[in-house]
């Protein structure tokens, strides 16, 4: 049964959620083969190629079976589009041809075919589709049936019989964006010394994602007339609407009253997936943004989370006033929105419920700065059909009664510690001190800007930025000062480094006993707990950094999913991606 949800997660293309699934079964069950072979799956499927590599060839070595040796072709084959080596092209081949004589399974023979193909064999390749055709033939009706049939006929030059394969493995496709995904990139490679396979790419459908960004209906109480709760009908019908012209599947958004509730109830009527950020905790968030309109909103807001496919949040806190908090919210969902769409190699929309005019920090004319296609954004005026008259100002948001001491910031977070550390020898202690310390220092004080905040406690760094792509910068310029520097000379082993970034609100305040401003709160705290979790060597970020750094800096890093990790002193659980400097051969 665990096994069967965990397909369907990959059939879906939610990749993410297949691979913490995965995590909490193994733990359960650990050598649970099918598990083992899925996880291999995954792992390549998000890139993390080498550890799905040395997984399946233990595997291999303790089980002899046709889906162990399909995945770990699949991980060779990867291995080649990376490196474009083609000593793992030779090693995929055989790996898949082995497991296609010795078993005489369709899925193994269409990708020996394949790659065969692709090595220059094109006569043994032909020999190969045409022998696979009878064992896929004998498969039941489904996606894979047809896209591998499809696949076959190419290869044997039989376009027309292919062109029909592959119109309906599309048909059968429309809920399985995964699977279609794996389809579309097979014939991308194809189409490199097949034209006809570049003719093939036209008869996929890709799934459409939308992200979401609206105003609240107006305060009854307030003179402003933006989004009046009379245009709300006639709102939901343009989004809907909207939704079937583009033939949407998934959706990004928050949960105020007004566009957003719309957008959402819109999403979850067509069998969509629906997926919510909200920017603090649900209580406050009523109060700010839903609890205004009619109470019939806020039943509606309580339905839709009931039904939404995952929520998150910018901070599990309160509001405390701090409008900065919507602003990192609508970077957040807009930056999972367009990190989901790269997985399947598309543009995202962007979908508005605007007036068109400034509003408050973190609000929609925000959004729209933020979003990187303009031709992909779509708006609906509000007030284009209502009878009324229009005034600038946007409503006000109801604070809950708070009374903070200090405003919250959004910064940029970095923890950083030296790996094994803790075992120095005492006397070297002094070595680290002068070495390592000046060594490392010397380095980043030439970065500008400087952080906001710098401190040191033994091994271990924290500094505090402005900027997303900065902080990113920095962390890079540290983590490749230590793995490029020869310790040796300085008298010390080896080191390693492990950094957290994480992106969140934070209190700066004058600390009295270092005379110095300083961060506190939370954020700074989940921060300093995502560190000792961090693998050696690696820099993992939180979602939220994630997030913001993909809008600001698009194609020059990539995220390889981590999972979600159980934090240190029981702090709770954090989704994190490891970040890693984009490559040009990382495409392929």
């Amino acid at each position: 049964m665990q096994a069967d949800m965990i397909e369907s997660l990959l059939n879906k293309g939610r990749i993410f959620e297949a691979h913490n699934e995965l995590q909490s079964s193994l733990r359960e069950n650990p050598g649970d083969i099918r598990l083992c072979q899925l996880l291999g799956l995954t792992l390549a499927r998000l890139g993390l190629i080498e550890k799905a590599r040395v997984l399946m060839e233990d595997l291999a070595s303790r089980q002899s079976d046709s889906e162990t040796s399909g995945i770990l072709g699949r991980i060779y084959k990867d291995y080649w589009k990376l490196t474009g080596d083609p000593d793992y092209l030779d090693l995929s081949v055989a790996t898949y041809k082995k497991a296609f004589l010795e078993k005489n399974d369709g899925y193994n023979g269409i990708n020996a075919a394949t790659l065969t193909f692709l090595s220059g064999n094109r006569a043994d390749a032909v020999q190969l589709a045409e022998k696979t055709i009878q064992y896929v033939e004998q498969w039941p009706d489904g996606y894979w049936k047809e896209a591998s049939l499809g696949e076959a006929y190419l290869l044997t030059g039989d376009n027309n019989t292919a062109r029909q394969h592959y119109k309906k493995a599309n048909t059968l496709g429309k809920s399985d964006p995964g699977s279609v995904h794996s389809t579309v990139e097979q014939l991308k490679i194809l189409a490199k010394d097949l034209p006809a396979a570049g003719e093939m790419l036209n008869l996929f459908d890709k799934p459409v994602i939308v992200i979401f960004a609206g105003h609240m209906i107006d305060n009854p109480v307030k003179k402003t007339v933006r989004f009046p709760e009379s245009a709300a009908g006639d709102v939901k019908s343009e989004i809907s609407g909207f939704l079937d012209r583009i033939n949407a599947a998934i959706g990004y958004s928050s949960l105020a009253c007004g566009g957003d509730i719309l957008f959402a109830e819109s999403i979850l009527e067509k069998g969509m997936e629906l997926n919510i950020v909200l920017p603090f905790k649900i209580d406050d968030f009523i109060k700010t943004s839903v609890g205004f309109a009619a109470p019939a909103w806020i039943d509606r807001f309580n339905n839709i989370l009931a039904r939404a496919h995952s929520i998150k949040f910018t901070t599990e806190e309160g509001y405390l006033g701090d409008d900065i908090l919507f602003d990192l919210c609508s970077r957040q969902f807009m930056g999972l929105g367009i990190l989901r769409s790269e997985f399947f190699s598309v543009k995202p929309w962007f979908l508005t419920v605007w007036d068109e005019a400034p509003g408050k920090t973190g609000g929609t004319a925000d959004s729209v700065k933020y979003f990187p296609w303009p031709e992909q954004h779509f708006n609906i005026l509000p007030l284009k059909n209502a009878k009324t008259t229009v005034e600038s100002s946007p409503a006000t948001r109801q604070v809950p009664e708070v009374n903070p001491v200090h405003h919250r910031e959004m910064k940029y977070i970095l923890f950083s510690d030296i790996s094994g550390f803790s075992r120095l020898d005492e006397e070297k202690t002094p070595l680290f001190i002068l070495k390592f310390l000046t060594a490392v220092s010397d380095k980043l004080n030439q970065f500008k800007p400087a952080p906001v905040i710098i401190n040191t406690w033994g091994d271990a760094i924290f500094a505090v930025m402005n900027n997303v792509a900065d902080m990113a910068e920095y962390a890079f310029i540290l983590q490749q000062t230590v793995q490029n520097t020869d310790w040796s000379l300085a008298g010390l082993p080896q080191l390693n480094i492990r950094i957290a970034l994480h992106a969140g609100p934070v209190f700066l305040a004058d600390d009295p006993l270092l005379k110095v401003v300083n961060a506190y709160g939370t954020h700074v705290n989940r921060a300093a707990r995502m560190e000792p979790v961090t693998a050696p060597g690696s820099i993992y970020v939180s979602e939220q950094f994630a997030a913001a750094l993909l809008l600001e800096r698009r194609g020059d890093y990539r995220f390889e999913h981590a999972g979600i990790i159980e934090l240190p002193k029981k702090f709770g659980k954090q989704e994190m991606f490891r970040l890693v400097k984009f490559l040009k051969a990382d495409n392929g």
